[in-house]
């Protein structure tokens, strides 16, 4: 007769370890203790701070690459449109 699982274990008698979703996490918060809640409300508001500072270092990254491109450019078109040919 094979052995049934208990809580916790598999069929193999081996602890389980599931793995469980920041969503849960975050879900299961109305069922916990105030100071587990206070928490999961600490790190969600750590990874969206984080998400957001991602977002901007990005966007400002490509910004400052749109505005070496362009200063290339008209530098570029100045010093031809302005420079003599010949320049002894």
């Amino acid at each position: 007769m094979l052995p049934t699982a208990k809580s916790g274990e598999d069929s193999r008698v081996k602890p389980c370890n599931p793995v469980m979703s920041s969503a849960m996490i975050f879900i299961s918060a109305a069922t916990t203790t105030s100071s587990q809640a206070a928490r999961l409300r600490r790190r969600r508001r750590r990874i969206v701070l984080e998400t957001r500072r991602d977002e901007t270092s990005e966007g400002e990254a490509k910004q400052k690459e749109r505005w070496r491109d362009r200063h290339q450019h008209f530098s570029t078109c100045i010093a031809s449109c302005c420079l003599p040919d010949n320049v002894d």
